[in-house]
């Protein structure tokens, strides 16, 4: 069960994953080519951030935008159970990749997590460039990691 449920939030991983790679490419423009044909880098850090679950509860759906954008979208939906797709279970984690980060300098970020019933807890103002980690405890605490 368990390494079944690894397998599966690695597909989702690397498909958010690849899919931000594909949007990026698809808004490749030469003039953004530096020497020798190669990708500009405005030093911008690729942004990878893993929310690990302590809380106790089950996960139904993740979410994370930038802290600027005042309403959740389905595009900033990571995990959603929807009787198809999986849920974050208490003690499991889940790396996001937010497909736009790098792109256009987003530092700062908002997590949702959706859990019980209609539940749902808020992080905002994640500095996704000083933390690599959120750990999300019972009654919700947060800690950081580097």
């Amino acid at each position: 069960m368990k390494k079944s449920f690894l397998a599966v939030m690695l597909v989702v991983v690397l498909t958010v994953c690849l899919a931000g790679v594909v949007a990026s490419y698809a808004e490749y423009d030469s003039s953004d080519e530096g020497e020798a044909g190669s990708f500009y880098d405005d030093g911008t850090p690729e942004v990878y951030i893993t929310v690990v679950n302590n809380s106790g509860w089950t996960f139904s759906g993740i979410w994370m935008r930038p802290s600027s954008n005042n309403l959740w979208q389905a595009r900033d939906r990571f995990i959603v159970s929807d009787g198809r797709n999986m849920t974050l279970g208490n003690g499991e984690y889940v790396t996001l990749c937010p497909n736009s980060a790098s792109r256009h300098g987003v530092r700062f970020w908002d997590i949702r997590v959706d859990y019980g019933k209609g539940k749902r807890r808020e992080i905002r103002n994640i500095d996704v460039f000083n933390v690599d980690e959120i750990d999300i405890g019972r009654n919700f605490r947060v800690s950081y990691q580097r």
